[in-house]
């Protein structure tokens, strides 16, 4: 493992509900990663559920599939700052996602396999584009998604 969930608590702002990658599986700097993010039945998400509720209801919803390989696509851009750090105090927004076809669903005790490639940087943005994997299944496949560079300072009241 390259990187543990301590380590990314590190680089990522995200805290309890919304940190929503494990663990970096591996990383190459500016160009690609593979991070993943262990579904369980204790997600606050399912916390309305009732007992007697379908395995359906427990399928995990695609906004958060779609926040967790943006938080891994963001891991990915953090991990690429030259020189190591320089980037971290900005804070990326997301900004748009283009052609994602969702092909699947992930439920508790499986993982979601995020594959994510940095495909371009500007001064003010990032682009990525992936899938998301759970065991041999692809779930997700994203074609764009940009992500918006904000100083975190300009973000506060």
């Amino acid at each position: 493992m390259l990187l543990n969930h301590a380590q990314i608590k590190k680089l990522l702002p995200h805290r309890y509900p919304m940190a929503l990658v494990d663990a970096v599986l591996s990383v190459e700097p500016g160009a690609r990663i593979i991070a993943v993010k262990n579904i369980t039945g204790n997600e606050p998400c399912f916390a309305h559920l009732p007992d007697e509720a379908d395995w359906r209801s427990y399928a995990y919803p695609a906004s958060l599939v779609m926040e967790s390989f943006g938080q891994a696509a963001g891991l990915l851009y953090l991990l690429g700052a030259e020189p190591p750090g320089e980037r971290e105090h900005l804070v990326m927004l997301f900004g748009a996602a283009t052609r994602c076809r969702f092909e699947g669903e992930a439920f508790p005790g499986e993982m979601l396999e995020h594959r994510a490639s940095l495909e371009r940087t500007f001064t003010d943005a990032a682009i990525f584009r992936g899938e998301v994997w759970v065991s041999d299944r692809r779930i997700v496949s994203i074609e764009r998604m940009v992500m918006a560079l904000r100083p975190a300072r300009a973000l506060r009241n």
